[in-house]
């Protein structure tokens, strides 16, 4: 298993800030027989410890061909279990179940590419054995990287090869000189997905300079929003929270005191994302809120 700590290369630099992402790459042991299973287990616990002794709790992607059977697995349930520190894998397109040789799971399979032949493996496709999984802050997008939603594909599948090879039955999900390099390149199908980043991934600070203050907001958030104004004299804002087809999910009119955490309920807003509108006679802030 390999691990690389990776930074996104924005202007954000010349500032010392930018946001981070841990990719962990894997290949654990192939088969069915109880020692695999035991041998992939062994690795995952050491792959979760790491994680836990090395305190990684932001933006962590986790790749590779797992050679699972099933979500419930030892090894894969290793990875979607919280570790001391709390964190967890979780699923992308949340497909967890019994994938071996299982029609259900046919748009997610990504072994094998061919059913016979040459040095592939074969038996056509009906095995989920290659992933990406996500930690919790890239799907909640609050550490300046979000997964961009139905981006996850396995490439070249397009649900109907049970069974069968990736270019018969025809498939039309790419060029055709495309599925087939992919063909006489692997037995298997690489995963992909998409990652918006934030050009300031710093959500918990105020992104609105002026000389007579600033607005910190911490993020995400439970089920209380925390707000400090470090501004001279108190001001009376408005603060607006929409989602994200632009409704109105909260409106209050507050007053914002100097060097004072103002605390605001957020127990009848729904876990997502939304933007938070702070606005006054010498305050004009907008960021994103994440609701957890």
């Amino acid at each position: 298993t390999d691990v690389y700590r990776l930074y996104y290369k924005s202007d954000d630099l010349t500032k010392g800030d930018t946001t981070f992402i841990t990719c962990f790459v894997t290949h654990l042991k192939a088969g069915s027989y109880d020692e695999n299973v035991y041998d992939r287990s062994q690795a995952a616990s050491q792959i979760m410890n790491y994680i836990n002794n090395y305190n990684i709790t932001d933006n962590v992607l986790f790749m590779g061909d797992f050679n699972v059977y099933s979500s419930a697995e030892p090894a894969f349930q290793s990875f979607m279990t919280e570790t001391a520190s709390g964190f967890q894998f979780n699923d992308p397109i949340n497909a967890l179940g019994d994938w071996n040789n299982n029609y259900s799971y046919a748009p997610y399979h990504t072994q094998s590419t061919h059913t016979s032949g040459d040095c592939h493996s074969g038996g056509g496709m009906d095995d989920r054995f290659d992933f990406i999984l996500t930690s919790q802050p890239i799907i909640e997008g609050s550490a300046g990287i979000t997964y961009a939603k139905n981006t996850y594909w396995a490439y070249g599948q397009d649900g109907k090869r049970f069974n069968q090879t990736l270019i018969s039955p025809t498939n039309t999900s790419l060029p055709t000189n495309v599925l087939s390099a992919l063909y006489k390149m692997s037995d298997h199908l690489p995963v992909t997905l998409k990652l918006y980043v934030d050009k300031n991934p710093l959500l918990n600070i105020n992104t609105f300079n002026n000389p007579s203050g600033k607005i910190r907001i911490k993020n995400p958030v439970n089920q209380n929003i925390s707000i400090w104004s470090d501004y001279e004299k108190a001001e009376q804002v408005t603060l607006t929270i929409t989602n994200q087809l632009g409704g109105v999910v909260l409106k209050k009119l507050l007053t914002l005191y100097p060097n004072e955490q103002h605390t605001i309920s957020a127990a009848n807003i729904s876990p997502g994302m939304f933007l938070i509108d702070i606005r006054g006679k010498n305050i004009s802030f907008t960021t994103k809120l994440i609701k957890r």
